[in-house]
């Protein structure tokens, strides 16, 4: 807008224009759409289903193309980006691939076998069989192999269950049967009905051998480029990036 403010002079003003608002350009009003009022964007709200793939670790993404609607006319809409969160299991411990559980037990399990059952993540009941005459001492491992997490992208493919066991011991002990202990334990006459042989049972569950673990912390860094390698399976923007090259120094 150009204004007179006297003689030979005029000052030049510049502001939104009042019909389109800036816009550059405008809807008559006889044309005026009902539901985005002239606007051209309109709010709705969606409900998705998002499939959280077996194998799934912290971080994950999970991205919708095309669906977190866009702010302009005219412009592509953006992706919504979802972050897989895991959530603490009360009896599991995930590591990489593999899971961790505590297990408590008796002196008498400890020292005469045991047969220990677990309702696993998918609703399975394991059977544990550990045979007559062989001991489980505090605080040691035992490893079910491919009962841990399945990889992802492999989900027929699992890692190993560990179970770390506690042995929980008497408060006291009757003097009476002190004698009796003496004499009983160290001739290994111990026995509460277990077989050896882990195929003689019911049916009605899986029976599955137990491998000591010596080093909990050995066995698992030696599985971590388990859990390295199912994470080829997961996109990632910073796998873009070339590896192996080197910056060669230029020469005067």
């Amino acid at each position: 807008m150009i204004r007179p403010l006297g003689p030979g002079m005029v000052q030049q003003i510049q502001q939104r224009c009042s019909n389109c608002t800036g816009s550059g350009s405008m809807v008559p009003p006889s044309d005026v759409c009902g539901t985005c009022k002239g606007k051209g964007l309109v709010a709705e709200k969606k409900t998705f289903e998002v499939t959280i793939e077996p194998g799934m670790k912290q971080g994950s993404k999970i991205v919708l193309r095309g669906e977190a609607g866009c702010s302009e006319p005219g412009l592509q809409p953006g992706d919504v980006i979802l972050m897989v969160q895991q959530k603490d299991h009360e009896y599991f411990k995930r590591v990489n691939v593999d899971l961790i559980m505590e297990k408590k037990i008796t002196l008498t399990e400890a020292l005469c076998g045991t047969a220990v059952h677990v309702q696993h993540l998918d609703g399975r009941v394991l059977r544990m069989a550990n045979p007559p005459g062989e001991v489980i001492k505090p605080d040691t491992f035992k490893c079910i192999a491919e009962e841990g997490m399945p990889f992802h992208g492999r989900p027929f493919q699992k890692g190993n269950l560990y179970i770390h066991f506690q042995v929980v011991f008497p408060d006291r002990v009757d003097p009476k049967i002190v004698p009796a202990l003496q004499q009983a334990l160290p001739m290994q006459h111990l026995d509460n009905g277990l077989s050896m042989d882990v195929d003689d049972v019911d049916g009605t569950h899986e029976v599955h051998k137990l491998k000591s673990v010596p080093d909990i912390e050995a066995e698992l860094r030696s599985r971590g480029k388990l859990g390295r390698e199912s994470t080829a399976y997961d996109s990632d923007d910073d796998d873009d990036m070339p590896r192996g090259q080197r910056v060669q120094c230029a020469q005067s």
